[in-house]
């Protein structure tokens, strides 16, 4: 690796919250063209939808063009008349134009090749008419108007700039992550990506760069990742809080890897081993679990939660949450499966790319981030590794956690000083004693995601 790419990642290692995505070549489709298609048809920017058509049944082939596509637009249009919105997150152009009619399809012409055209809607939006080309993956444009049409090459990224990067800054908008003393993790991530945007935008290398977000928005899951998978991203890298976890004993590289780049769908399937019980003799009502259900499964009758299993995905927040023991998994193999699940679709990210992870092992909270709360760490700060293995990483990391000195006024520190406490010898399973968090690594090595021996190398 170049003194550049080096210079680049120790950039990235001063990074505390955001995911950096680079490179996601060939990623597993997360959702059928359709289902995608349908989604973006939702979020027209305004107007009212006139049509949706199949680029097949209005792109008239014509391979005479000295484009690959001609839209065809009223004729007593100038140049500056046209807008174009190149929607990366979404692939989708947006041209617009005044004077939009009812019956554009049938006015005007598209000729060329629909080949890069996923879906083709038209629509109104007050007196201007626009056009959205979801496209098949992320192109740059080059574009020429001449009067009565405009002319559109799609172009590969990859042909234009030397490496593709795609950054993705998580939550946003609604979706503020955790917050504590008032500030919120979706600002924190904003505020890294823009000052990484300010290196990249005066770095002189040739870069591309496409960000999921620039601004208080909350892109979907599925559109940051199709972004990283249809820029075809030269490497993964990515970025992880390590802490510990009310079902899989850590998050660490793999965790955040298998589940974080899931889809809905997919960790719902990691999830499904197992869904929590209440145990109503020690259930006090305090709805706290309900608070932390992200899925407003959990309601209450005569004081006592009840959880109602056609919305529950089986998280286990709810179990973290709890400090009576009342919510419990009556499966007492759901965590192992959900790591060997977990450890599985972290090889799918990373399987034929070039990857390479960073962990921060500093506040080690009991439980997941998904939390609102943050609690106590349970450990002192120990530092940050980085590896090309993400198995590698995540044994380091537990290795150095399991050899420090507990602190005493956290989850863990009050378990170990309880009377009669049976010591596992085992932080994580004496700060969650449900918990198997070494099959996460045994299923990792066993699918070829990487190797438990390390050599642990100290740098100051």
């Amino acid at each position: 690796m170049d003194e550049r790419v080096l210079k680049w990642i120790t950039i990235m290692m001063s990074v505390l919250t955001v995911v950096v995505l680079i490179g996601l070549q060939g990623f597993p489709d997360l959702h059928a063209k359709a289902v995608m298609a349908a989604e973006q048809q939702e979020e027209l920017k305004g107007g009212s939808l006139i049509a949706t058509a199949a680029p097949a049944q209005i792109v008239k082939e014509d391979e005479t063009l000295h484009a690959q596509l001609k839209i065809g637009l009223p004729a007593e249009l100038k140049k500056e008349d046209v807008q174009i919105e190149n929607d990366y997150v979404t692939q989708t152009v947006y041209i617009r134009f005044p004077g939009g009619t009812e019956d554009y399809f049938q006015k005007y012409k598209i000729r060329g090749s629909s080949d890069h055209i996923a879906s083709l809607s038209y629509y109104k939006d007050g007196e201007d008419g626009v056009i959205a080309l979801t496209l098949d993956k992320v192109y740059e444009l080059s574009q020429k108007y001449r009067k009565g049409g405009l002319y559109l090459d799609f172009i590969d990224p990859h042909d234009i700039y030397d490496k593709v990067v795609v950054i993705d800054a998580g939550h946003g908008s609604r979706a503020a992550g955790a917050v504590k003393l008032g500030v919120s993790e979706k600002d924190i991530d904003l505020d890294i990506l823009l000052q990484l945007k300010k290196l990249f935008d005066a770095c002189p290398d040739n870069i591309g760069v496409y960000y999921t977000r620039t601004t208080d928005t909350n892109p979907t899951l599925d559109q940051r990742v199709q972004l990283a998978n249809k820029a075809d991203a030269d490497i993964f890298i990515s970025l992880t809080h390590f802490k510990g976890h009310e079902a899989t004993g850590f998050g660490g590289a793999i965790k955040n890897i298998g589940m974080g780049c899931g889809s809905r769908a997919g960790k719902m399937q990691q999830h499904s081993s197992g869904k929590p019980a209440i145990n109503e003799e020690v259930c006090r009502g305090c709805r706290r679990c309900a608070k932390e259900c992200g899925s407003d499964a959990i309601t209450y009758v005569n004081e006592k939660a009840v959880i109602d299993y056609d919305k529950c995905k089986g998280c286990g927040r709810c179990i973290g949450a709890c400090s009576f023991d009342a919510v419990y998994n009556p499966n007492s193999s759901a965590n192992e499966l959900l790591d060997r699940k977990m450890a599985e679709y972290a090889q799918a990210v990373c399987h034929g790319r070039p990857h390479f992870h960073i962990a921060l092992v500093q506040d080690i909270s009991p439980n997941c981030d998904c939390h609102g709360e943050n609690d106590a760490p349970i450990l002192p700060d120990i530092g940050m590794f980085a590896s090309f293995d993400p198995v590698a990483l995540d044994q380091a990391c537990a290795d150095a956690c399991l050899k420090a000195t507990p602190i005493a006024d956290s989850q863990l520190g009050e378990h170990l000083a309880e009377p009669g406490w049976h010591c596992h010898h085992d932080h994580f399973k004496d700060s969650n004693p449900n918990i198997e968090w070494k099959a996460t690594l045994d299923q990792a090595e066993k699918v070829g995601l990487g190797t438990r021996e390390y050599e642990l190398k100290r740098i100051k």
